[in-house]
């Protein structure tokens, strides 16, 4: 009996590997432009797209910016810069992984990213957040100018980032476009996600876009 079972495995079909696609479209406001002494920066945006249960449980990065990722900024304090992604921050703090599998580099027009995540379970749902944030992108909510202490002060960050959400089943052909659904702490001090969009203008203009998919290889 028990190798007319493994007969009978060796003969069923073997399933195709899967991957979680990824694919940011740019926005009007893509790339924000700073000055840095007598010359005009473009400043890329910060993004991660990551997968979690539906009760909100991180499981894996799909992608993220290389800097987020190693952490390489061009000036930041020696904590780095935890409001430049503060919801992906705090929850992927116990479970960092193979970053290196996910990073890249921000390209000048659109991200198109993919993983094949083993931990996933095919036919089931799940939750997949994107966070996206620009640096110093101020406003007339979130000055430039507002004082230390004051609830408008944003240090370097200008606008929170952008939160957006959806849901799909893990079967090769499903795909969900992220809608925005809050934004992040201003501070980094939590990953808590604030669901209101109230106070922001060009964040909400740095991508058009959040899809993800699942693809069979």
């Amino acid at each position: 009996m028990g190798m007319l079972a493994v007969v009978l495995a060796l003969m069923m079909p073997v399933a195709a590997e899967t991957v979680m696609s990824v694919s940011v479209e740019p926005g009007e406001y893509w790339h924000s432009k700073m000055r840095v002494l007598f010359f005009t920066v473009k400043n890329p945006p910060q993004v991660a797209v990551w997968v979690e249960t539906p009760e909100g449980e991180f499981i894996d990065t799909i992608m993220i910016t290389g800097r987020t990722a190693k952490q390489e900024w061009r000036s930041a304090p020696d904590e780095g810069r935890p409001e430049s992604l503060p919801v992906w921050t705090h929850a992927s703090a116990q479970h960092v992984g193979d970053l290196d599998a996910a990073s890249s580099a921000t390209p000048e027009e659109r991200i198109d990213s993919g993983r094949c995540l083993s931990s996933l379970v095919h036919g089931a749902r799940y939750r997949i957040r994107a966070e996206v944030n620009h640096s110093y992108d101020y406003n007339d909510y979130w000055e430039k100018k507002a004082e230390k202490g004051s609830d408008r002060y944003s240090g370097v960050n200008g606008q929170p980032s952008v939160v957006y959400e959806g849901e799909l089943v893990y079967t090769a052909g499903e795909q969900v476009v992220l809608v925005p659904v809050g934004q992040g702490s201003v501070d980094g001090s939590n990953g808590t996600i604030a669901g209101t969009l109230d106070g922001l203008t060009t964040a909400l203009s740095i991508v058009d876009a959040v899809r993800v998919s699942v693809e069979a290889e």
